[in-house]
């Protein structure tokens, strides 16, 4: 069985802002989340399975009292590590990880939704200025930008490009909100929207060329300009990609749920990935795709949360 070269681990769901457009919503800590040493012993097995790059999410992973002993251990054991952050530690959390060892194989992925009064109506007051604070603290670790786009932050890509090249930040992630948890459907982009966002890339990859890369998700778009120079296989949940939830439980991708394929306090991780359940995540394809296969399954999130897929075809 091919092993995944990445991995997710939604660490905690505690959190210290109310994101208006959080998947989650995040919040308090979930009953029963991993503690140190089950964290510790899960990021042993990740590395057993050869995962090359891990990225660390929540919630909030600073909030977790051990995160700096887990983030040290995971950059020992893993090629490249990112951390997803909403900002609030400021410069205080360059400060802690420059302790860290080989911090220079880390990505600090830092969340910023617009300019001060965009980011912070989403956010919470003080938050854009704290995010900016991190983004202007000098390192040796790498730092790319996170955007989730909804209707009220579309208009504000501009100038977040701008603050990114300012910053000399490595690479900007665009990723639509969709109408999951605390995001309202009436702030989805929809397809027309989707389209747009599409066009957008495309126009940035060749006015930032050179100054800052521009990623985007799984989700959409998958026959669309923006994908080229991309080998674009399908959704790589359970394929290529394996998924850890903070009480837990082992699934191909954070954003399904129902993809739960076994608990790491039950089972190992290789037994979970080599297993039955994970098998059929790989094999599962959402239904209305199946006189189709060049977007290789699309993405199970979209259809199950908006039952259609924006492939483009």
């Amino acid at each position: 069985m091919k092993p995944p070269s990445s991995a997710e681990w939604l660490s905690t769901m505690r959190c210290n802002l109310r994101c208006r457009h959080c998947a989650a919503s995040a919040g308090q800590p979930a009953e029963g989340e991993l503690d140190t040493a089950e964290a510790e012993r899960v990021l042993e097995q990740l590395s057993e399975l050869q995962v090359k790059h891990l990225c660390i999410s929540g919630g909030e992973f600073t909030l977790r009292d051990d995160w700096k002993e887990l983030l040290a251990m995971a950059l020992r054991r893993f090629p490249g590590v990112a951390v997803i952050t909403n900002g609030w530690m400021g410069g205080a959390m360059i400060d802690a990880i420059e302790a860290l060892p080989r911090v220079d194989s880390l990505t600090v992925m830092v969340s910023v939704d617009g300019m001060r009064e965009v980011h912070d109506a989403r956010r919470g007051s003080g938050a854009w200025d704290k995010a900016v604070e991190l983004l202007s603290t000098p390192t040796r670790a790498g730092r790319d930008i996170i955007t989730s786009i909804d209707v009220a932050s579309f208009g504000e890509l501009d100038a977040i490009a701008r603050l990114g090249v300012e910053h000399k930040v490595r690479g900007w992630n665009l990723q639509p909100s969709i109408p999951l948890g605390r995001m309202s459907a009436e702030g989805f982009l929809g397809q027309d929207g989707l389209v747009a966002l599409a066009e957008y890339i495309v126009q940035a990859r060749k006015l930032l060329a050179g100054k800052m890369q521009i990623f985007t998700n799984h989700w959409f778009g998958y026959f669309h300009p923006m994908r080229e120079g991309a080998v674009w296989s399908g959704c790589p949940a359970g394929r290529d990609q394996i998924a850890l939830l903070a009480q837990g439980d082992v699934a191909g991708c954070v954003a399904v749920p129902a993809w739960v394929c076994g608990n790491v306090r039950t089972q190992s991780i290789r037994e979970i990935w080599e297993g039955p359940r994970m098998q059929a995540v790989r094999n599962a394809r959402p239904s209305g795709c199946d006189g189709c296969s060049g977007c290789g399954r699309g993405c199970e999130v979209m259809q199950s949360v908006l039952r259609q897929q924006f492939c483009w075809k």
